[in-house]
């Protein structure tokens, strides 16, 4: 995990603030999820008092439509100003490889496949820009929001609000118990990919060769067992990646199920109004969904982890050759070339 550490430390200055505002319309959009269950809530309850008046409902129809006009807006600049932060983090860090591949010794590039270190400088790079323009927003909504839901729940009804967080921390131990597993098999599916990366780039490099000396079967075999490995790791990672979401999904439903179940008991001996009960049904859907977005964060983080350690494994190779820090800078010399008393001849007598 030090190597994302190490790449959320790219997001400064200019990028920070962008990545500031990323969260903010982030979380208004997240927030003003929590408002029209409050409103349709206001609704029911003027409906079964017989106090509703047109007027009224006027006014909660226009405050619908003013909610999803700023949600529109907050999911148009989040999705910009999360891509435009990871695409510049993208471009530092590609020419921040290059330059540092420039600087390494011909011994290093003799001891490493042209198609391994394209796949490290481009490949692993790019897996990583879905884990800044979403993981990084998406990590701070998820553990914001459900806190804010379970607030207006907890003021609604705490016994209930009790009750149905029961399985909260089910879903919690189990996103954290694959976490480590997750990682290592990503970081098997990456160097997988860079292998069949390396293996077709320098069969392509070779080709002359390979037609010449009727290779190109023996050539195609070694390819397609690269391929082969690398489609057995990517289907036995997304297998178990896929296995935290099925099972918060189950748990949520296990919720939902507790809502419905004690809620509609407590409504029917008129402990608990049926607008109350709405509102814990409708807030329930979303208090789950963050935890199911948590992983699908995981699986982004892992393979963003196992790029990172890959890209920052690679800008760890010291140079053999580094300039001192008090390194003179030689000015441009003045050349002159003065011939006096010159002569040329291959024979002594002659010319």
């Amino acid at each position: 995990m030090n190597s994302l550490f190490r790449l959320l430390q790219l997001i400064h200055g200019k990028r920070r603030r962008q990545m500031a505002l990323t969260i903010f319309f982030g979380l208004t959009f997240s927030l003003t999820t929590l408002v029209p269950p409050l409103l349709i809530r206001r609704i029911i309850l003027w409906l079964t008092d017989g106090a509703t008046a047109v007027g009224s409902l006027a006014g909660i129809v226009m405050l619908l439509l003013g909610v999803y006009l700023i949600r529109g807006l907050c999911r148009y600049y989040y999705g910009q100003f999360s891509h435009r932060v990871a695409y510049i983090v993208l471009d530092d860090l590609l020419v921040r490889v290059y330059r540092h591949l420039q600087t390494l010794s011909h011994r290093f590039y003799n001891q490493q496949r042209t198609g391994a270190l394209l796949a490290r400088s481009i490949n692993d790079i790019e897996a990583i820009e879905d884990f800044i323009a979403h993981g990084v927003p998406d990590l701070v909504m998820a553990t914001i929001v459900p806190f804010a839901m379970m607030a207006v729940l907890f003021t609604l009804n705490p016994l209930l609000a009790l009750i149905v967080v029961v399985p909260l921390p089910i879903a919690g131990y189990i996103i954290y118990r694959f976490t480590g597993d997750i990682r290592a098999m990503w970081r098997r599916v990456r160097s997988g990919a860079a292998e069949l990366i390396a293996q077709v780039q320098d069969s392509f490099a070779g080709i002359t060769e390979i037609k010449s000396f009727g290779r190109e079967e023996a050539q195609a075999h070694h390819v397609a067992q690269r391929s082969a490995e690398f489609r057995d790791a990517s289907i036995a990672a997304n297998k178990i990646s896929l296995l935290p979401a099925g099972i918060v999904e189950v748990t949520g439903g296990l919720g939902m199920i507790l809502a419905v179940w004690f809620g509609g008991r407590f409504a029917l001996a008129g402990t608990m109004s049926v607008a109350d009960l709405f509102v814990f049904i409708a807030y329930l859907s979303y208090i789950y969904q963050p935890f199911l977005k948590l992983a699908d964060i995981g699986d982004v983080l892992h393979k963003a982890a196992a790029s990172c350690e890959r890209v920052f494994d690679l800008l760890d190779v010291p140079a053999d050759i580094v300039n001192p820090p008090n390194a003179i800078v030689p000015t441009a010399p003045q050349w002159s070339i003065a011939l006096r008393d010159v002569s040329f001849g291959y024979n002594d007598d002659g010319p």
